[in-house]
């Protein structure tokens, strides 16, 4: 049963709590304490109506005083009289007998007096089904009792550890389908995760739209809401971004999702995709390329800026030149169609990675692995694909701002991958996954379009390593020793960089710089790759 509304009060969403909430409103003044007796003492007298035949029938008062534990016996007088006389919920229907004057109510206390006694106790609930198999002779007149008994064990069966058998034998013996009622069950829950887009405490919205992530396609109904929300202005960030999400899993169009943390609070932006060229791989994997506008920008990190380091320095202007860039990290589902391809200077093993998944990012690759990559890539599309420059990837990363994440001045758990078991700035602790994550599972991406770039997977560049940018080009080019266009052979040390899943959040920064030998391969090390805009192979 779906919460209701009466008055300013809120009904319980499910049938045995609702049928203790209107025992309540028989007597709307009386205490906790007492209407936990009165509670307790309709379940004891329920179940006394029950437990001969398992269809409701009159008891004598003195069954009824017998089962009432209690030294004075006049106040079990006092108690019944207050259930006949002043509630109304006993019946007396002959000289000396009483009854609970509604059958579903007597079936529903009845069915909760069971599962408070016997909780997880197999034996008892053996015993009891037993009992129900030899008393059955008619099955029609017990079934009330059977689905609100079955109704009870599935509803507080996480609270007192019921058996699973217990559910499926009490489905089994009212002749209910398993599977209907499961997919009624899932129903009723949709309807009520629904309304509870719309309460206005914030954990339950946010709770609702995570349930609802995990409910399928039978929670489409869902959709309207939740575009709501993920358009409102005024919503918290993580619920939009959750509601976002879960439209995807619906297979739903959302908008271009940019967070922003400014002074400790996050807020999120949503704008138009930009357009993507969409390289087709083959086998039904695409990779996305998004053009990057020309533009210049400051590189480098201020001396002054918390957490920069030498090699982050001096900063300087560079101008960089339309190009092209991954949405995300190359995937393993798209490295394995590429490894399949012809051979240029190196074998390329299939499967590498640590953390396996079609969608997440392919790592322990080595710097000539990802440029193997690229070069039958290449060879494959008649395009140029190269990694980017260290230029580029700091250009396209920082997406125009100057903080030191493009999130803002810090950034959280809740919008990459990274150890947040310490803190940056502002930031605040927050999960430590110990692996890596789905590209673009985080549903944020940077005003460039451009998804994981602070964390994930470090992500190899051209550039070889120098120790810092005296001397760096201006113009967006990879900072190399030499000429020799012959990638394959070259040694030392090469630029990583965007930090990892293992990295604190410091080493995620935008202009955070780190190196380590070409033929390096690690779980914590992928790539992107880009293209220059037009180039076309001859």
């Amino acid at each position: 049963m779906i919460a209701t509304k009466q008055g300013d009060t809120e009904l319980p969403e499910n049938i045995p709590d609702l049928m203790l909430s209107y025992l309540n409103q028989l007597h709307p003044q009386a205490g906790l304490d007492q209407q936990s007796i009165v509670h307790q003492d309709l379940k004891i007298i329920a179940w006394k109506c029950l437990e001969n035949t398992y269809s409701p029938a009159p008891i004598s008062r003195r069954t009824a005083k017998d089962a009432l534990v209690s030294p004075d016996s006049n106040e079990i007088d006092s108690h019944l009289d207050y259930l006949q006389n002043k509630l109304n919920i006993l019946l007396k229907v002959e000289p000396d007998k009483v009854k609970i004057n509604l059958d579903p109510l007597a079936e529903y206390l009845a069915g909760l007096y069971l599962v408070q006694k016997y909780q997880d106790s197999a034996s008892h609930w053996q015993n009891l089904l037993r009992d129900i198999d030899e008393k059955s002779e008619d099955q029609e007149n017990n079934q009330g009792f059977l689905l609100a008994l079955w109704d009870c064990c599935e509803i507080k069966k996480k609270d007192f550890k019921i058996p699973d058998f217990v559910i499926e034998e009490l489905l089994k013996k009212a002749n209910l389908d398993p599977e209907e009622t499961k997919a009624w069950q899932r129903k009723q829950r949709i309807k009520k995760l629904i309304d509870e887009l719309s309460t206005s405490e914030v954990e339950f919205r946010l709770r609702a739209v995570i349930d609802l992530q995990t409910m399928g396609k039978n929670s489409s109904p869902a959709i309207p809401r939740l575009r709501r929300l993920l358009e409102d202005n005024t919503e918290i960030a993580k619920i939009r971004i959750e509601a976002a999400k879960a439209l995807k899993q619906f297979e739903q169009e959302i908008p271009m999702i940019i967070a922003q943390i400014n002074n400790g609070v996050e807020s999120i932006g949503l704008k138009e995709h930009p357009p993507t060229n969409k390289i087709d791989l083959g086998n039904k994997v695409i990779l996305e390329m998004v053009p990057i506008q020309s533009g210049i920008f400051l590189m480098g990190a201020p001396e002054t800026k918390k957490d920069s380091r030498d090699s982050e320095s001096p900063q300087h202007s560079v101008t960089i030149q339309n190009f092209c860039m991954g949405k995300y990290p190359v995937t393993q589902a798209q490295w394995r169609v590429v490894a399949a391809l012809p051979r240029i200077n190196k074998e390329l093993e299939a499967d590498p990675s640590n953390f396996k998944g079609e969608q997440r990012p392919v790592e322990q690759v080595s710097w000539h692995d990802a440029v193997e990559f690229c070069d039958r890539l290449s060879s494959h599309t008649k395009r140029q694909y190269r990694l980017p420059s260290e230029a580029e990837w700091e250009y396209a990363c920082r997406a125009r701002t100057t903080t030191p994440f493009h999130f803002g001045e810090t950034i959280t758990s809740e919008l990459a991958s990274y150890n947040a078991t310490e803190t940056y700035g502002v930031g605040v602790k927050g999960t430590y996954r110990e692996e890596t994550t789905p590209v673009g599972s985080f549903e944020v991406a940077n005003a460039f379009g451009l998804y994981d770039m602070h964390g994930n997977v470090w992500e190899w560049c051209l550039d070889d390593w120098h120790d810092n940018y005296e001397g760096a080009p201006t113009d967006g080019s990879a900072w190399l020793d030499n000429n020799d266009d012959n990638l394959s052979q070259k040694q030392g040390n090469v630029v990583l960089r965007g930090g990892s899943w293992r990295n604190y959040s410091g080493y995620c920064r935008s202009a955070y710089r780190y190196s380590d030998t070409h033929d390096y391969y690690s779980y914590h090390i992928g790539f992107r790759i880009v293209c220059a805009a037009g180039m076309i192979l001859q």
